[in-house]
């Protein structure tokens, strides 16, 4: 059995010399991939009680959290829609 985190570095992410992530942020600019970060977060809630991984998939919505902060953070002309200020308002939002 392997010890990789599926949650916060699956393997399958790991490729190339970037992380996807911040190869959308290149790519499609940070608020296009803050937004991503956001949407993922509520699809893993919205999916986690009916997949049988509930613990697994709200703590993947919860890294999906952390990277739209981050992201937030780092570029400060993010347009923040949902008007959050910190991580747990924005776990309390999604």
């Amino acid at each position: 059995m392997s010890n990789w985190d599926v949650v916060k570095e699956p393997q399958h992410y790991k490729h190339g010399t970037f992380e996807v992530i911040d190869e959308m942020i290149l790519v499609f600019g940070p608020q296009r991939a803050f937004d991503f970060c956001i949407m993922n977060a509520w699809k893993y809630r919205a999916r986690a009680p009916y997949k049988g991984k509930f613990e697994e998939d709200m703590a993947k919505a919860n890294t999906y959290l952390k990277m739209a902060k981050d992201i937030a953070d780092r570029n400060g002309n993010i347009v923040n829609l949902i008007k959050v200020n910190n991580l747990e308002e924005l776990q309390e939002y999604v």
